[in-house]
């Protein structure tokens, strides 16, 4: 799953902060950990965010 919030198809609607985001971003976590897979989570959103970052690392790790 990717987006590209420079994207003109998005640019100006996109919001990491917006809880649909985070929803699906949590369903595929759970998705992937369900399947006994890793998951890698990169991007800008982590590094601009601490909260973001650290609210992945618990529900990747749990």
């Amino acid at each position: 799953m990717k987006f590209d919030r420079d994207s003109s198809l998005i640019a100006d609607i996109f919001d990491e902060h917006n809880q649909a985001v985070k929803y699906i971003v949590e369903m595929v976590i759970q998705t992937v950990k369900g399947n006994d897979r890793k998951i890698v989570i990169c991007g800008q959103t982590l590094s601009d965010y601490l909260q973001c970052a650290l609210m992945y690392i618990i529900k990747t790790n749990n």
